[in-house]
């Protein structure tokens, strides 16, 4: 289950912000971003009720009672961050100014990328906003579909959908690489307490490329690992492989740098 919701964020997040830019400038460009979701319920109902093809399912182990404690807690402590950081970020505030450095200006780059695309932007029209922008597109496509204030997605939802996704994967990735009930939860740990050990600064929050990203990589590497391992058929993994490494890079390329490190290792 973790693997199944955390795979399917990443896929779903980086689906979306590609589709909201490819349908951008037609006439459904506000709800572009809902094509992917659409599609996959269709395809869902045509293999639960029609007559396309199964595949292979994978069958992963099931929950041990300590594992279930840890991924509990691991929700908790992203529970307090995410809190933390909406009491330091309200929605209705007199002086704007006082928020994060960053948060007014990602959340007119978000619209700018929603609305412009790359080649344009609110702030400056000559400029390009070809500055890793994928998570930053994902948060415009959402601004632009729902009339919400200002700041709510980028504060209030983006967090919750980017730990939500490392969180499961990593915990996904850490049940992949060992039987010991052990590894996944300290990985887990980790992965909540080590950029956001100071509650309320973690790194998670503050650059939303490195938190959607960081989902993205993680993804890449536990399918890749399942193909490796003979798990998932090459064929059947190779197209999900090759938009994960494309969301690596439009997401932030010093990730992908990360992964390469990584597969170097393996190999």
């Amino acid at each position: 289950l973790p693997e199944l919701l955390g795979m399917g964020l990443a896929l779903g997040t980086l689906l979306a912000l590609l589709s909201a830019q490819f349908f951008r400038t037609h006439g459904f460009g506000d709800y572009g971003w809902t094509l992917p979701t659409i599609v996959s319920i269709a395809w869902l109902g045509l293999k639960r009720f029609g007559k396309v093809p199964k595949g292979r399912r994978l069958h992963p182990s099931g929950f041990q009672k300590n594992e279930f404690l840890v991924l509990l807690f691991a929700f908790f402590v992203a529970i307090i961050q995410v809190s933390t950081w909406w009491r330091w970020h309200p929605l209705e505030w007199v002086g704007w100014w006082k928020y994060q450095i960053d948060v007014p200006y990602i959340e007119s780059f978000s619209n700018s990328i929603a609305y412009l695309g790359t080649t344009e932007s609110f702030m400056n029209p000559q400029q390009n906003s070809r500055y890793h922008w994928f998570a930053y597109g994902w948060i415009g496509a959402i601004n632009r579909t729902f009339p919400v204030p200002p700041f709510t997605v980028q504060t209030r939802l983006f967090p919750i959908v980017a730990y939500a996704c490392a969180i499961l994967i990593t915990f996904a990735w850490g049940k992949r690489l060992s039987k010991s009930w052990w590894l996944p939860c300290i990985a887990t740990l980790i992965m909540v307490l080590g950029p956001g050990a100071s509650i309320g600064s973690s790194v998670l929050l503050q650059s939303p490329a490195s938190a959607l990203t960081l989902g993205w990589a993680l993804a890449f590497s536990l399918l890749l690992i399942a193909m490796l391992k003979s798990e998932i058929p090459i064929r059947r993994g190779a197209s999900v492989l090759f938009f994960l490494s494309i969301g690596l890079v439009g997401g932030k390329i010093t990730t992908a740098i990360v992964v390469a490190f990584g597969l170097v290792a393996l190999s």
